[in-house]
């Protein structure tokens, strides 16, 4: 499938099999790859047509004609999920006022393993006090790269920008748009060029026609995996 900005540039897809109104990144594009710096995992996600979808998790969209999908390769293994909005049963770990569930991922007919939240008002106490308990060890690096990135030598989130938080059983991701970080493409590149190094990025990065969509942490137990995540500007 499209697993790199070159075998879309090549062989381009059926436009049918995408949703034309989509959502998925600013541009309007139903293609998002992420890049992460541990391990180093082929990621994408595309917004498909029903009939695109593996046959394991159809049953989870009864009467939805387009929706979103993850897919991760590591090795000769690749796992889907089926990322559909949150319902009223589907699991809510953090249940606080100010983090809005707005989607659930499923790997197949079961519970959702994974949750997506809105955080609506993020500052860095109420960040830190989310998690301080299990991963308190990656705060100081965390803190360093957004100083970093955005420029501001204090422990700073984006102000009336709501950033994502993804909830999974032993972890958790905060994910900032790239458009509150940088004031243009131009800087986003510098300064992520800069600071995330990975063969990948760096490489399809040379094409002037990708454009930044967020920046990402992955608190584990274990590491503090970094995320960036990129589309096409325009989409035909």
């Amino acid at each position: 499938m499209l697993e790199t900005v070159t075998d879309l540039l090549i062989s381009p897809p059926n436009l049918g099999d995408f949703n034309p109104q989509s959502t998925l990144t600013p541009s309007g594009c139903p293609i998002e790859w992420t890049f992460a710096s541990h391990p180093e995992t082929l990621r994408y996600t595309l917004d498909l047509h029903a009939r695109q979808i593996p046959e394991h998790l159809r049953p989870l969209m009864p009467g939805l004609t387009y929706c979103w999908v993850h897919i991760q390769k590591t090795g000769s293994h690749t796992r889907h999920q089926l990322l559909k909005l949150h319902n009223w049963n589907d699991p809510d770990p953090l249940y606080l006022e100010d983090c809005v569930p707005v989607l659930s991922g499923f790997h197949q007919v079961a519970p959702a393993t994974e949750t997506h939240y809105l955080h609506q008002e993020p500052t860095p106490q109420s960040l830190e006090m989310l998690l301080q308990d299990q991963h308190s060890p990656h705060l100081p690096a965390f803190w360093n790269d957004l100083r970093f990135l955005s420029g501001h030598p204090t422990r700073t989130l984006p102000r009336k920008s709501p950033i994502t938080l993804v909830m999974q059983q032993n972890s958790i991701a905060v994910q900032v748009p790239a458009s509150v970080l940088f004031p243009d493409e131009q800087v986003a590149r510098r300064k992520v060029g800069q600071w995330f190094i990975h063969r990948g990025y760096t490489e399809a990065m040379q094409h002037s026609g990708l454009m930044h969509t967020t920046l990402g942490w992955e608190f584990t137990p274990t590491r503090l995996v970094r995320t960036v995540g990129v589309t096409l500007r325009n989409w035909r």
